[in-house]
C-alpha cells in the first residue's frame, strides 16, 4: 500500500489530531488516514450524480420482499442430536444449494 510522509505540520495541529485520535480510541496515523479520507471523498454533485443515475437505472423496476427468506435463513437448522453425521450432512447440502439460488 502506498505510503505517505507529511513535513513541517504546525506543533498545535499535530496536538488537535491527537486529541482527535484519542476521543475516537485511534492512533494518530488512523486519525490522520480518517482524515485524509474523508478529504479526498467525491464532492456533492458527483455523489448526487451517480445517485440520480442509479435511480433512473432501478426506475420503474419492482422487486421481490425478501423477508420471509431472510427469516428462513436466520432460524437455526432442525439438527437433533439422534441425526447421523450423514442425515446432518445431507441437511447441509440442502441449505447451501437452497441459499445459493
Amino acid at each position: 500500500m502506498p505510503q505517505l510522509s507529511v513535513r513541517n505540520l504546525d506543533e498545535e495541529t499535530i496536538k488537535r489530531l491527537k486529541t482527535l485520535a484519542k476521543q475516537h480510541g485511534r492512533s494518530l496515523q488512523g486519525q490522520v488516514k480518517i482524515v485524509l479520507e474523508e478529504a479526498a471523498m467525491l464532492p456533492a454533485n458527483e455523489v448526487s450524480a451517480i445517485v440520480e443515475k442509479w435511480q433512473r437505472r432501478f426506475a420503474g423496476k419492482r422487486f421481490s420482499n425478501s423477508t420471509g427468506i431472510l427469516r428462513e435463513d436466520r432460524q437455526p437448522w432442525n439438527v437433533q442430536p439422534q441425526h447421523s453425521w450423514l442425515e446432518c450432512a445431507s441437511l447441509v447440502r440442502y441449505r447451501m444449494k437452497w441459499t445459493d439460488r
